[in-house]
């Protein structure tokens, strides 16, 4: 949740912020391929392994990188690294980091479109150590700048950087609105390599002179498509503009509207190459089993009490689309015996920290939150997701309810769909439904008639140049 006098002070902040005049000739050359691109893999592996894993590319290059099937086969990845992700007990590179690593350690420009918990952290994430690793670092500015559009995301960035760059020397920087910020300045003064970061709070950092972005040499924006749902266009764009303009850039997002594809090719101007992982529409994970439950407001509350003392001692989130509704919720089921707490965008950091850590302890088996929970919210063994309130627009319907089935285990969606309030989304649920081959409700299908609204067809790759190499 972005605060009507956040905003204000982030614009005024804004206005003073100017491109970086760098004098061009003085600038170390940045070094970006780390591979041939040809791992050693049969070509016939490569097209089976895309179609069997729906990897779609668009692409104006004659060729594009071979997926890396095995860990093994980043013969760019210094042995620590490689010991390092055996320990975590991967068994093989997903599907998004098997394309995105070859695409990216081959020095190319990069956009992804990969639905939520396909592991697409880390298909950023080693790319940027090795990049690091690999300049000669001429001062002590930040090279790498990861932008996220939550503190959750962004903390979760910085977790799995600290577990993946042990014993490399590296430093990050972890910087969100609702901590203070000498403590982030603390971490600023370690010189660290890495900036993970809100733009909110990077913009108020680097006009109050803390850091500088002059050295970037690789960028990514993480769930760009929320980024600009929250209004941080404007302050992505003068953040970019800080940066050195030959970088590599890499851009992730769960969906492909018009003002996610003009962002990308302001951005990635060397060049992209597209990858989906996928269905070309929306889609949702079909780990998930998506169940939707026809009813009136008045009905709910007795309905989620129903479904809770059925599931029984489960890990359960629950949306809800207000702060209010998200804090009468959770005193509403305290008093019904159960474990619940509740997170959204007023609590203090502190408050959000402890919320989180209990409900990943278990000590907390209920989580009752608002959208500032769908994105980034990473705990792998959530098995049930409840729509108390559906969202506005079904983009947020996907993310939501993939914050269950991660990492290839299964879960479970219910939603509490209100036949008057909800009538709009019922078109494009039904969509989603069928697409991930989920039971369709026929009373859903009715309002989905009545409503007259179909699929959304601008969810469509359509980007407007390339070629798509591989199309089921």
């Amino acid at each position: 949740m972005i605060h009507s006098h956040s905003r204000s002070r982030s614009r005024s902040k804004e206005k003073q912020l100017r491109p970086q005049e760098t004098c061009q000739h003085n600038l170390q050359q940045i070094k970006k391929v780390f591979m041939d691109g040809r791992p050693n893999t049969n070509p016939e592996d490569v097209r089976q392994y895309r179609q069997t894993n729906r990897i779609f590319i668009k692409s104006t290059h004659s060729f594009v990188p071979d997926p890396i099937l095995r860990f093994e086969d980043v013969y760019c990845f210094p042995r620590p690294l490689q010991e390092l992700i055996v320990k975590a007990g991967f068994p093989s590179p997903t599907p998004i980091q098997a394309q995105s690593w070859s695409i990216g350690l081959t020095g190319h420009d990069l956009i992804g479109i990969a639905q939520t918990g396909s592991g697409k952290t880390l298909a950023f994430l080693l790319p940027a150590i090795i990049h690091i690793l690999a300049q000669l670092k001429q001062n002590s500015d930040p090279q790498c700048l990861i932008m996220a559009p939550t503190r959750e995301l962004t903390h979760q960035i910085y977790e799995q950087f600290i577990k993946f760059s042990v014993g490399s020397g590296l430093k990050a920087a972890c910087l969100f609105g609702g901590q203070e910020k000498y403590i982030q300045k603390n971490q600023l003064n370690q010189h660290p390599h890495i900036l993970i970061a809100c733009p909110g709070r990077l913009i108020d950092l680097v006009e109050s002179g803390c850091t500088t972005l002059k050295g970037i040499t690789f960028l990514v924006l993480d769930e760009a498509d929320r980024m600009l749902d929250m209004g941080f266009e404007p302050s992505i764009r003068k953040i970019v503009a800080q940066t050195r303009a030959e970088r590599q850039t890499m851009l992730f997002s769960a969906t492909w509207p018009k003002e996610v594809q003009s962002l990308a090719l302001d951005f990635c101007t060397q060049q992209p190459i597209h990858i989906q992982i996928g269905s070309l529409d929306l889609t949702s994970n079909r780990q998930i089993q998506q169940k939707v439950l026809i009813l009136t407001k008045e009905q709910k509350e007795e309905k989620l009490r129903e479904i809770l003392k059925s599931l029984g001692p489960k890990k359960i989130l629950i949306f809800c689309q207000t702060k209010m509704k998200c804090d009468q919720l959770q005193l509403y089921l305290i008093q019904e015996g159960m474990r619940c707490k509740s997170l959204h965008g007023d609590k203090r950091q502190s408050e959000r920290d402890f919320v989180m850590n209990s409900f990943k302890r278990g000590d907390t088996t209920v989580l009752v939150a608002t959208d500032v929970a769908s994105r980034g919210l990473d705990i792998k063994d959530i098995e049930f997701v409840i729509n108390f309130d559906m969202p506005k627009l079904i983009e947020d319907y996907v993310h939501r309810i993939g914050r269950t089935g991660r990492a290839g285990a299964q879960g479970v969606s219910i939603s509490l769909f209100d036949s008057y309030e909800d009538a709009k989304l019922a078109g494009d649920l039904v969509g989603v439904l069928r697409e991930s081959q989920n039971e369709v409700p026929s009373e859903l299908s009715r309002l989905a008639n009545v409503n007259n609204q179909g699929y959304s067809n601008y969810r469509k790759w359509n980007a407007p140049s390339g070629k798509i190499q591989y199309c089921s």
